[in-house]
């Protein structure tokens, strides 16, 4: 396979020094530097050509360096950065867009600065002006956009011809959520076609739906490279802001299961199960397998290992490519439990009925002090168990991760045969 971005050994410092030090070390090679900041440590990675890959990290990780450094806004302190074939960017809103010209003449600028013909930039700009939906203010200057309409903008002109390597930071998330889809599919449209796509957001959802592969940096260090779904465990487990050791280096796989643990103990879940409410129902063939639209207890023992002021259990289910299908906890269901002591023995129960399609789903259950594990994870397992759906004989066929049951009539006006 082909390298489109290769990273090699990166790093980069932001100096502090008086500007003369800094003149004086330009101009003449010396010159000490007496104080600075380093954002990224020495980072390597490479992608091959028409790979999806997500970056993630918590703030100050060194995410949006790293994009600068990559589409040569800034330059590396060391290391080297190696870019093959045409790059289009999407950084912080509005970047590279002059505020003074009209929204067509922006569109013009920026596809000559890519290299585009002026023949073939007169055929590209009814394309920019539909699929930005912008309208009349297609011919008004940038600065009287709305941030929507300008991150609109920005997109359009970046995907209006198929760039070998698409970068895209969180800017996407500004538009309405109408564009965010429009956009998504675009992007999907492009990964048919071949394009390289580095895609930086901290939506879980679309980093499932959109990357083959994730980065996770840390505290400007790449922390881990690898499927998806495991990095976006590790991040999870970065999240937890009080622990008092970080967080990823105590993440653990099991590599019989698969299952990835993290969290800091202060409860930990001992066991847990997922049965069917009717006992006597005939079972599916698979031995982890139940049927569409049975009611389910999932039970999950805890033990308390100290004092913690509450306890949340949730839970969440996953469908074979990681999306997000259903979750919940008992902060939402009103059960938080108060002040529990060391030692202490919970069961925690939750009762529903698999209302999903056909398919294979995975589990995920999480201990927590309140509603979410931003300020601390006490226990979090990753595909605590695997199970099958399987359609029972008599029910309708249907598609999707749901399932609805409908009725349908049909009715006929005798009167018009």
């Amino acid at each position: 396979m082909t390298i489109a971005l290769s990273v090699q050994h990166v790093s980069k410092t932001f100096y502090s020094d008086p500007l003369w030090r800094r003149v004086k070390r330009w101009v003449g090679g010396d010159g000490e530097c007496l104080s600075g900041h380093q954002v990224l440590a020495d980072i390597s990675f490479s992608i091959e050509r028409g790979e999806s890959v997500g970056i993630v990290g918590v703030n100050g990780a060194g995410k949006s360096t790293l994009l600068k450094l990559l589409v040569g806004t800034l330059a590396p302190s060391s290391g080297a950065i190696d870019v093959n074939g045409h790059l289009a960017a999407i950084l912080e809103l509005g970047m590279g867009l002059n505020e003074l010209l009209t929204a067509r003449q922006n569109a013009a600028l920026s596809l000559a600065m890519y290299g585009v013909m002026p023949d073939q930039v007169d055929a590209l700009i009814p394309w920019i002006h539909e699929f930005s939906e912008l309208g009349d203010y297609f011919e008004q200057p940038v600065r009287v956009l709305s941030s929507g309409m300008t991150m609109r903008l920005a997109f359009s002109i970046a995907t209006s011809i198929r760039p070998e390597i698409l970068i895209i930071d969180e800017a996407l998330s500004v538009g309405d959520a109408y564009f965010q889809h429009k956009c998504a599919d675009h992007i999907r449209a492009l990964k048919r076609a071949g394009t390289t796509l580095l895609f930086v957001s901290h939506d879980m959802t679309a980093l499932q739906a959109l990357c083959d592969r994730a980065l996770l940096l840390d505290q400007g260090q790449l922390a881990a490279d690898g499927e998806t779904a495991e990095v976006l465990s590790l991040y999870n487990a970065l999240l937890s802001k009080n622990s008092a050791v970080h967080e990823a280096a105590r993440a653990k796989k099991h590599e019989s299961t698969g299952r990835i643990e993290s969290g800091t103990r202060l409860a930990q879940m001992t066991d847990f199960q997922i049965k069917p409410m009717d006992a006597a129902r005939p079972r599916p063939e698979a031995a982890e397998g139940f049927w569409i639209g049975e009611s389910v207890e999932l039970s999950v023992s805890i033990e308390v290992a100290a004092p913690i002021a509450s306890l949340v259990v949730g839970f969440l289910l996953t469908d074979r490519l990681g999306h997000q299908v259903f979750g919940t906890n008992t902060h939402y269901l009103d059960r938080t439990l108060h002040e529990l002591s060391g030692g202490q023995h919970v069961i925690c129960r939750f009762q529903f009925p698999l209302n999903l399609g056909v398919g294979s789903y995975a589990l995920t259950l999480a201990l927590t002090p309140d509603e979410t594990h931003l300020t601390e994870n006490f226990h979090w397992i990753d595909r605590a168990m695997v199970f099958e759906l399987f359609r029972p004989a008599g029910m309708p066929y249907s598609i999707g991760v749901s399932h609805v049951p409908v009725a349908a009539t049909l009715t006929t006006d005798d009167a018009c045969v």
